[in-house]
């Protein structure tokens, strides 16, 4: 479970800097999406917290919601995967260039969505 919430945290953190710095992410991604690994990590990564969602599942208040999320998540590591490294990296910048000039905004509205993440998978209660 601990490790969800990390993923919570690292994507609250992500979103937060979209938001505060917009452009630096958007340079940051295209720049990322040019190197060598950027395929074999991103897909790696992916799949890898898509596992983690689903064997930890039943240890949140949600099992069925981290469950299904986490299925997701390793089927879009597939998609990625079978995409290929070069369609992958132009599809990231075509991505960016379609949603940088709304970085900030999409920024602010995941910001929430790695607080819900942390929220669900600890059991907290907030009264």
């Amino acid at each position: 479970m601990i490790i969800i919430i990390a993923c919570g945290v690292l994507m609250s953190f992500f979103c937060l800097a979209a938001f505060l710095w917009p452009q630096k992410m958007v340079q940051g991604i295209l720049r990322y999406s040019q190197k060598s690994y950027f395929q074999s990590l991103e897909v790696g990564t992916r799949f890898l917290m898509g596992a983690v969602f689903v064997y930890f599942s039943d240890q949140t208040n949600h099992p069925r919601d981290f469950l299904a999320l986490g299925y997701l998540i390793m089927a879009v590591s597939f998609a990625l995967m079978a995409l290929g490294g070069e369609r992958h990296s132009k599809f990231a910048v075509w991505i960016t260039g379609l949603i940088g000039p709304y970085m900030r905004w999409v920024g602010l509205f995941f910001v929430p969505t790695g607080f819900l993440i942390i929220y669900w998978a600890s059991g907290w209660t907030l009264l």
